[in-house]
């Protein structure tokens, strides 16, 4: 542990420039802070948590959660491995360096630095994900405390909707999306704020910006969220004073906002400094390296396939429009976050870039946002209009659960086929005394082979050129493709070496996701000898999961993996 310790002290010296200056905005407003005062932007909450003994439906609704969120852990831990896209940010060296890609454009250092201090203890899936089911208890928790003003049956739909809803779910159950991380952070960010809302401590107001400048620098558009947020308040402060201001009474105002003043001046220094260290050296913009289309198709993109954007946007016109008809009041907590949210998305739609998991910090402010307001104007509906909205809630649940579980079972195949692929090669060497491996590989690029490697050499096999250890196995990737300097991919350090066929003793690779015909097939096995043959056999989960997918999906995976040990014709 001592010689870890070492270490990761030894990996952050290189980003000493960074640490200084993110934490010198803190050590400013915390003197600020101390030589002002610090008073809630928010008039007085409604009312806190109720205090009223549990019934028996809301016991009911807990025990259905708790056995819910059981089912959840589970599958999210079960039948896992340090293998997939990108995940060779976490394989193939020591420690996981601060994403500060000035080339690409890419600022956001404090993506996946947990992963650093839980090697020190071990490295492996288990414990990366128990980490991961240790932020879902803490998100949890600063919901209920959110929404402390619901009943706890609305609470814990909330939390389960929230939950299922694609982005959320896909952030959680991988590890390499920082989405998690910061949906984590923002929860608590609100929790901050609320407190600092009802209480006006001093505490509260430090935590709030810590808080916040934790969540700038896991995203670069984060600041969209904060700035929104922020800045609504502002505003919305700005107006509730504007006799005050026309008189020139500065200070009450700068004094009843010095949280929202704060957090904007955060956000200022986080564009300064991607202004000044990132933007003058882009040289090959990460969006413009991308498939990207114009702002419209992301924005039919986003509409289409994320329905709870869909309900946030209309929730909040409506909102505006009731509160600028005075019919209603603006709530500046939930109001804020609703603005903060919908910013964060349209610096996506603007960008021009669609992804499953890019809106899940908008995905989880949208279902908030929806929970509160949507029991603020349905409580008082009849009961038949309370029961429609429940139906439409209940099937977006269905279906966010089936597109989930294909999700989920594409991924645990996936590691299963990789798993084997690498227990199979280990047994072989060892077998066979081979010091080093060819892999023939026809079908996949190169990333993929550089994720393989990393995994490969991650379970015990030697990669060549990237360690001098000889005391395992090595193990050579070759391909039909030309690649630039034999780097498989030019974010690790990873060779896959040209080769127009296979020779004789090469192992010919076919991984899992690739259509295969019969007669390559037919010519393999006239030309070698087959060596493994895996096709994923489901355990319990699953089956469980394939039964929630429907038939038509079912047909569309394909996982089966073949080896072949390339040699003369057979007779």
């Amino acid at each position: 542990m001592a010689d870890g310790l070492r270490e990761i002290v030894a990996h952050y010296a290189q980003y000493g420039w960074f640490l200084a200056i993110w934490g010198v905005p803190l050590a400013a407003l915390t003197v600020a802070g101390v030589a002002s005062s610090t008073r809630s932007t928010d008039a007085p909450s409604r009312g806190h948590e109720r205090r009223a003994v549990l019934g028996a439906f809301p016991t009911l609704a807990l025990i259905a959660l708790t056995a819910f969120l059981g089912v959840y852990a589970y599958a999210l831990m079960a039948h896992e491995d340090l293998v997939g896209i990108d995940y060779a940010q976490l394989t193939a060296k020591r420690f996981v360096g601060m994403m500060i890609w000035p080339e690409s454009g890419r600022f956001f250092p404090l993506g996946l630095q947990e992963y650093n201090l839980l090697s020190l203890v071990t490295k492996t899936a288990w414990f990366y994900h128990a980490f991961s089911v240790m932020e879902l208890a803490v998100l949890l928790i600063c919901v209920f405390r959110l929404l402390d003003e619901l009943p706890i049956w609305l609470r814990c739909v909330t939390a389960v909707s929230l939950l299922v809803v694609p982005a959320v779910q896909l952030s959680f159950f991988g590890l390499v999306f920082p989405e998690r991380d910061l949906i984590v952070w923002l929860a608590v960010w609100l929790v901050c704020v609320q407190s600092f809302s009802r209480t006006t401590s001093r505490s509260a107001w430090y935590a709030a910006l810590i808080v916040t400048q934790r969540v700038l620098y896991y995203k670069e558009t984060a600041f969209t969220i904060v700035g929104g947020f922020a800045g609504l308040r502002l505003v919305a402060g700005a107006w509730n004073d504007r006799e005050a201001l026309r008189r020139g009474e500065l200070g009450p105002t700068i004094a009843r906002h010095s949280l929202e003043i704060a957090m904007l001046g955060l956000c200022g220094v986080f564009l300064a400094i991607y202004a000044a260290a990132i933007r003058p050296h882009v040289t090959a913009s990460y969006v413009a390296a991308r498939p990207t289309g114009s702002s419209a198709t992301a924005l039919a993109g986003y509409l289409r396939s994320d329905l709870i954007l869909d309900a946030l946007l209309i929730a909040f016109g409506l909102r505006m429009i009731a509160i600028a008809r005075a019919k209603t009041a603006f709530h500046p907590l939930w109001d804020s976050a609703a603005a903060g949210a919908i910013a964060y998305a349209l610096a996506f739609i603007k960008l021009g870039i669609v992804r499953e998991y890019y809106l899940a910090p908008a995905d989880f402010l949208a279902a908030l946002y929806l929970g509160y307001v949507g029991y603020d104007a349905l409580r008082a509906q009849p009961r038949l209009t309370i029961a429609g909205a429940l139906i439409a809630v209940a099937l977006l649940f269905q279906s966010n659960l089936r597109d989930d579980a294909y999700v989920v079972l594409i991924r645990k195949q996936l590691v299963a086929a990789n798993v084997r692929l690498a227990e199979f090669l280990t047994g072989y060497s060892r077998a066979h005394g081979a010091r080093e491996l060819p892999l023939f590989f026809a079908q996949p690029g190169g990333f993929q082979l550089m994720e393989l490697s990393s995994f490969l050499q991650y379970k015990g096999l030697r990669a060549e050129a990237t360690t001098g250890d000889s005391a395992s196995a090595g193990f050579a990737v070759l391909s039909a493709h030309r690649y630039p300097d034999a780097r498989c991919h030019p974010s690790q350090a990873f060779r896959c070496e040209y080769a127009s066929a296979p020779r004789a003793g090469d192992l010919v690779i076919l991984l899992p996701g690739h259509a295969v015909s019969p007669a390559e097939l037919a010519s393999l096995r006239a030309h070698g000898r087959e060596l493994m043959h895996f096709t994923p056999q489901p355990a319990i989960l699953e089956r469980a999961l394939a039964a929630l997918v429907p038939n038509d999906r079912l047909a569309d995976l394909t996982f089966t993996e073949y080896v072949f040990e390339y040699g003369p014709p057979n007779d």
